[in-house]
This record gives structure tokens, C-alpha cells and sequence, in this order.
């Protein structure tokens, strides 16, 4: 974790923003400081306020594509850890029973349904906690469970997170990643 911030930085901006910014700032009488500031708690809080509204169409979009075979859904990825910006997307885990085939077909049909900045990855539950895959190891650091209603993807996530506590699971990065 990087030392405590200090509140000040050097923010670079293209120079048609900057002016675009600064103007705002002079209209309403701040500071370019001041407006910079509102800009950015504005995309957050409007980011933060449309998740629930989001989360309820993707559960009834997924339930009604999946049926029964949809367990549930982990929002992961920068949105999850809160250091996402305007040009992340939403990286969701959908979680289906072992009968349901993952193919090419799950995305084509998901894509109609949602043409937003939404990437959905599909995926069954691991056969056992030590062979999960990245994609549950990332899941259970930082995702957020959105929908569980058996409580199975809880207790994976929780299995996985305690063999990485034990060191029977090693998370190693690639070049930073």
C-alpha cells in the first residue's frame, strides 16, 4: 500500500479540457481547484448511485437468459476496489450450475441484452477451493457478491481467501499485475 496521501497532486489534462474545466470553474466562481474536485465526486457518487438500480436489471436479465442455472453474480475489477474512472467498464462474474455449457453463445446472447460498458465473464463453481482458477482468486480479494441466494459462491470465496491466509495459495503478479 502506498504511503498516506498528502491531498495534492499534479493533475496533467489535455489543453481543450483544462479550458473547458476552467471556464466552468470562472462561470460559477470557483476555483479550478474547487471545480475539479465537484467533477470528480459527482462521477463517483453517480457511478455508486446507479449500481443498485444496474444490479437489479442484470439479476433479472440473467435470471431470465439462465433460469435455474443462474447462481449468482460478483462485481469485481476496478469498479469492486473503487478505482475504476470514465473509461473502465463493469467486470462481473456470473456464476452458472455445472449443467449449463459455457460457450460463445452465453456472450452473444448477454451482448443483446446489455450494450453497455459491462464485461461479463461466465464461469461454474470450482470443484474445490485449492483449483480455482485467477478469475475466483481476483473474486475473492476484492469482488463483491451482488447476488448469492444459496450462500455456495459466499463459501467459496471464503474457502479460497482462507488458503491464501494459510499460504497453501500463492497469488504471484506478472509485471505488476
Amino acid at each position: 500500500m502506498p504511503a498516506k496521501a498528502s491531498g495534492k497532486f499534479v493533475l496533467r489534462l489535455n489543453p481543450k479540457l483544462h479550458n473547458t474545466i476552467r471556464s466552468r470553474a470562472h462561470a460559477r466562481g470557483i476555483s479550478l481547484n474547487a471545480m475539479c474536485q465537484q467533477l470528480i465526486l459527482a462521477g463517483l457518487r453517480q457511478t455508486q448511485d446507479e449500481l443498485p438500480q444496474l444490479q437489479h436489471e442484470i439479476i433479472s436479465k440473467a435470471t431470465k437468459l439462465h433460469g435455474d442455472g443462474f447462481l449468482g453474480l460478483v462485481l469485481f475489477g476496478s469498479v469492486a476496489r473503487g478505482d475504476y474512472d470514465h473509461i473502465s467498464d463493469m467486470d462481473l462474474l456470473l456464476v452458472l450450475e455445472r449443467g449449463v455449457s459455457l460457450q460463445r453463445d452465453l456472450y452473444r446472447a448477454w451482448d443483446k441484452e446489455f450494450a453497455q460498458k459491462i464485461s461479463v465473464h461466465y464461469a461454474h463453481l470450482p470443484a474445490a477451493p485449492n483449483q480455482a482458477g485467477s478469475l475466483w482468486l481476483e473474486c475473492a480479494r476484492d469482488g463483491q457478491i451482488l447476488y448469492d441466494p444459496s450462500g455456495r459462491i459466499q463459501r467459496v470465496l471464503l474457502s479460497i481467501n482462507d488458503l491464501v491466509a494459510s499460504g497453501k495459495v500463492v497469488r504471484k503478479l506478472t509485471h505488476g499485475h
